[in-house]
């Protein structure tokens, strides 16, 4: 830790040589791109890398930052009468809005709780049961006990529902000082507007309904009911009866668990940050950080900013040339051929992505006379009945039977 205080670390360095939990063996460790959120050896997200837990909180703890700034602002607009003496507990000294569980839950436990938002997953005075109860009505594989699967999902839904590049202008990679304001301004809106964490309390069990009966809550997602006692989620800023089931708390776009129950709200539905703030900016396809210039790419459905146009393999700049869409990322002609291009099973050369080719199963041809044509007796099949046996193929079974 001394050595990271006294000396700077390039991003990109930071989590190097993570193993990748998608490719294994296949890829040498995490090398992350100067600007891309990939790595380099295997092009998987970083977040699909066993990082270090430096690098996959650093999106949730500017989230704390973020919750300590409404606290802080709420404390300045009290009365003094009302204000904590800053000898006593300053909001620099204040514990983060959201702390795993010290021992086996990796879930939040411990929040300091602003004015304005009630912003605590399990406020610190509650006893353990709902605790509890919320990690065992999660599913298996989800459950944030340290050591198992959940714990490694939690990391990995930390990185991508809480990108650090949506939060922070510092970790965006050469915002111009334009973009830098109106990123500070868009973080400050959502902060105020939208972002809230979730408590976990015992079910309130039944309600008055509008003909003075007594009704059960039902879960704000499924719509099943909430049985009494059972630990439910509350999110303040949908409203003070709306309730979820642990499991269903989860964003309205992606469908994945809240990390930390960290919400964003909307028109009357809850989201993670990532998706949130893709309904009010384009994010750029390469770079993964939202877009604040004044102009940028669209294509194939997706954005991109003008410079981050490029190559999917080598950089280059694709704007004005011709490219080919793979997986929706563009791949110039060039590492098109080199990489992902068929090769003819007639004539042995590459088949031009500008081409039209014939494939069955592994084998492919072109589209032409010359190389879609019967093994035994030459005829052009192109638009034509055939019979394929392996890298050959035939105009009628006599041929079939001649050649083989």
């Amino acid at each position: 830790k001394l050595l990271y205080s006294m000396q700077k670390v390039l991003t990109h360095e930071v989590g190097a040589g993570a193993p990748c939990l998608k490719c294994g063996d296949k890829c040498p460790g995490l090398d992350l791109h100067f600007w891309r959120k990939i790595c380099r050896n295997c092009k998987c997200k970083q977040e699909d890398h066993d990082v270090v837990a430096s690098v996959s909180t650093r999106g949730i703890d500017n989230i704390g930052k973020l919750l300590m700034q409404d606290r802080e602002v709420n404390s300045e607009n009290q009365s003094p009468t009302k204000t904590t003496s800053p000898t006593k507990t300053s909001p620099v000294k204040q514990s983060k809005p959201v702390a795993p569980v010290a021992a086996t839950v990796a879930a939040p436990v411990t929040a300091p709780k602003p004015n304005r938002i009630t912003s605590t997953a399990v406020h610190k005075v509650q006893p353990t049961k709902p605790v509890d109860s919320y990690v065992s009505a999660l599913p298996k594989d989800k459950q944030p006990i340290v050591g198992s699967a959940g714990a490694k999902y939690r990391k990995k839904q930390l990185m991508r529902q809480l990108p650090s590049h949506d939060q922070e202008p510092n970790e965006c990679h050469d915002l111009t000082p334009q973009e830098t304001t109106e990123m500070s301004l868009f973080v400050k809106q959502y902060r105020e507007k939208a972002l809230g964490v979730a408590r976990v309390e015992e079910n309130p069990k039944l309600k008055v309904t509008m003909f003075l009966r007594w009704s059960y809550y039902s879960c704000a997602e499924c719509r099943n009911p909430l049985d009494e006692g059972d630990a439910v989620v509350w999110a303040e800023r949908a409203g003070s009866e709306r309730y979820w089931h642990p499991g269903c708390f989860s964003c309205a776009e992606c469908k994945e668990l809240l990390v930390d129950l960290i919400y964003f709200y909307h028109d009357g539905k809850i989201y993670c940050g990532r998706h949130y703030c893709e309904l009010h900016k384009p994010r750029c396809a390469a770079c993964d950080e939202l877009i604040f210039a004044p102009e940028y790419t669209q294509a194939e459905d997706c954005y991109w900013h003008l410079k981050h146009f490029c190559c999917w393999h080598c950089d280059q700049p694709l704007g004005g040339k011709n490219y080919v869409p793979h997986d929706n990322q563009p791949v110039c002609i060039p590492c098109y051929e080199k990489t992902f291009a068929h090769t003819c099973s007639t004539c042995s050369e590459i088949i031009a992505p500008n081409t039209e080719w014939v494939t069955f199963e592994e084998h492919h041809w072109h589209a032409n006379s010359n190389c879609f044509k019967c093994t035994q007796c030459s005829q052009s099949l192109v638009g034509k009945p055939c019979i394929p046996k392996g890298s050959m193929v035939f105009c009628c079974s006599k041929c079939k039977r001649e050649k083989i």
